[in-house]
C-alpha cells in the first residue's frame, strides 16, 4: 500500500477538502459541489491512475468565495506534496455572484401581492439562464415549489396548479413593468 499512487484516494481527499472549505468559511449558504468524477481505468482490481473531477464553489459573498478558492488551492498544494502526486487544476468557469434587478424583483413581489399568493423571498445559488440575461438586461426569477424540495433530478415534480400560479405571477409582473414604462 505504501508504494501505491492511488488517484482515487487522492481525489477523495480533494472532495472532502472542498467540502471543508465551504463549511469553514463562516457562510452558511456557501457550497462546494463535486458533480462529476471520472476514474481511469475504472476497473475493479486496478489501482486508479487518473481521476478527472469538477469542483464548484458558490457563495453570495464575493470575498468569501475568493477565500474558499484560496483555502482550497493551499490544501491542494499540501495534498500534492504529502501524496507525492500530480494534481492539475484548470478553471473552466468563474461566475461571480450577482444580484438581480430591483425593478424586476419589485414587479414580481407586486404580482404576488396582487394575486394574494403565499411567497418567500429567497436567494438562489442556482446558475439559471437568468444569470446570463442579467449581464445584458434587467432580470429576476420566479420559483415554484417542487415536491419535497427536489430539483434537477428524477424525483423533481411540481404540481400543475403551482406551475399555473407561477405563470400568473409572471404575467402580473410583466403587466406591472409594462404599466410603469408608459
Amino acid at each position: 500500500m505504501t508504494l501505491r499512487k492511488d488517484a482515487l484516494a487522492t481525489a477523495s481527499e480533494i472532495i472532502l477538502t472542498a467540502e471543508r472549505c465551504a463549511q469553514t468559511e463562516g457562510d452558511e449558504d456557501a457550497t462546494a459541489t463535486v458533480g462529476r468524477i471520472q476514474v481511469r481505468p475504472n476497473q475493479v482490481n486496478i489501482i486508479p491512475g487518473e481521476v478527472l473531477l469538477t469542483v464548484e464553489f458558490r457563495s453570495f459573498l464575493p470575498e468569501r468565495l475568493c477565500k474558499m478558492k484560496e483555502r482550497f488551492a493551499e490544501n491542494l498544494s499540501e495534498i500534492r506534496e504529502r501524496r507525492e502526486t500530480e494534481i492539475l487544476v484548470e478553471e473552466i468557469l468563474d461566475q461571480p455572484p450577482l444580484t438581480f434587478s430591483e425593478k424586476v424583483i419589485h414587479s414580481i413581489l407586486k404580482g404576488i401581492d396582487a394575486l394574494a399568493f403565499p411567497s418567500l423571498n429567497l436567494f438562489s445559488m442556482a446558475g439559471h439562464d437568468a444569470n446570463h440575461l442579467a449581464s445584458i438586461t434587467d432580470a429576476g426569477m420566479i420559483f415554484v415549489p417542487s415536491k419535497e424540495g427536489f430539483s434537477h433530478c428524477p424525483q423533481e415534480w411540481t404540481d400543475a396548479e403551482d406551475v399555473a400560479k407561477g405563470c400568473m405571477v409572471l404575467l402580473h409582473s410583466i403587466l406591472y413593468i409594462d404599466g410603469e414604462n408608459q
